[in-house]
């Protein structure tokens, strides 16, 4: 494996400033209250009545962030990187991006201590808002699956399909939380930032942990 050139960190350097900034942008929004509108606007835009077919789409779609969906996902990941693959770094990584990412959005959570629009059990809209678990979680998780999954595939059709797949999952999952009123559109959208900057440091730790060592002898 090739080492990464600079033009291609510093490239990775500045999408992870994006990415950061976006983040403490709708951070600093919610609490000077600037998002206010954008949030309430863009909430009763998507809003869906609860006899609605759709909601009841919604609602099934949002179980994909959920931990019914995300422990069962990663077990299965996990022991077919450790016995088809033989990959025990991606096992780590992959371990590391998901619990990391759960227990960082928790403290975050605890830190900013935003209300939810609504407390609902049954679509896990518990506790605070900011950011949104399933957003942040899911779209580590489901990038994470479609990168390892790939990885050593050769075929670009089958590829495309495994990541547009993923994103089209990742994209529906936030949106599910708005309809639902589980999260505010503000909170959703950090937790794909700051899911993303994970997934970015999780790969870069990856690549350089499986990087062969060159012999300088």
């Amino acid at each position: 494996m090739k080492k990464t050139k600079l033009p291609t960190l510093l490239v990775i350097s500045l999408v992870c400033i994006m990415l950061i900034s976006l983040f403490l942008y709708i951070l600093d929004g919610i609490n000077q209250g600037s998002l206010n509108n954008f949030d309430h606007t863009l909430q009763q835009y998507l809003t869906i009545g609860e006899n609605s077919i759709w909601h009841s789409v919604f609602f099934v779609i949002t179980k994909l962030g959920s931990k019914i969906t995300l422990i069962p996902g990663s077990i299965l990941l996990i022991t077919w990187l450790w016995i088809r693959k033989k990959d025990y770094q991606g096992m780590i990584m992959f371990l590391i991006g998901v619990a990391g990412g759960d227990q960082l959005n928790k403290w975050i959570k605890a830190l900013v201590e935003r209300e939810r629009p609504s407390i609902n059990k049954a679509i896990d809209a518990l506790g605070y808002s900011f950011p949104s678990g399933h957003a942040m979680i899911g779209i580590i998780f489901y990038m994470l699956i479609a990168y390892f999954v790939t990885s050593g595939l050769k075929g670009g059709v089958v590829k495309k399909l495994v990541w547009s797949t993923a994103a089209l999952l990742v994209l529906l999952i936030g949106v599910s939380r708005v309809v639902l009123l589980a999260h505010f559109p503000s909170d959703v959208i950090a937790g794909y930032a700051l899911g993303s900057v994970v997934i970015i440091l999780c790969l870069l730790l990856y690549k350089k942990w499986t990087a062969p060592i060159k012999n300088t002898t």
